[in-house]
């Protein structure tokens, strides 16, 4: 299936983990050799948008963008679904990761989200 997004946890010079999201709705997830870890679907629409929260490097999350879920919340190690931020109307078209449990979505409803979450309440 074709890639629509990746995103790296780490910085260029200590990745730790790969991130990619398909057409098929699939999110893939690597080590930073290219070892293959996990394999998930959030939904059954494309996967648009893919980041990592890079203030929580000691306990990552993953921020997926999907057509038809919304945003989507994993933990990477196995891809576990934590939450699903379900407020857009249209596909989330990109996400941007803020420091400490807070991120952006854009959608094709015409709308830019803003969201915090809290991992004790996920």
């Amino acid at each position: 299936s074709p890639v629509n997004c990746v995103s790296l946890l780490g910085t260029h010079d200590s990745t730790q983990m790969i991130i990619a999201g398909g057409q098929d709705g699939s999110i893939v997830l690597w080590n930073k050799e290219g070892k293959f870890i996990s394999a998930a679907k959030p939904g059954s629409g494309s996967v648009n948008a893919c980041t990592f929260d890079q203030a929580l490097s000691e306990n990552p999350v993953a921020y997926i963008g999907t057509v038809d879920v919304g945003v989507t919340i994993m933990k990477p190690a196995k891809l576990n679904i934590i939450a699903t931020l379900a407020h857009h109307t249209g596909a989330v078209k990109a996400i941007g990761g803020m420091a400490g449990q807070r991120l952006a979505s854009i959608s094709s409803d015409d709308t830019i989200q803003c969201w915090s979450w809290s991992q004790t309440k996920a």
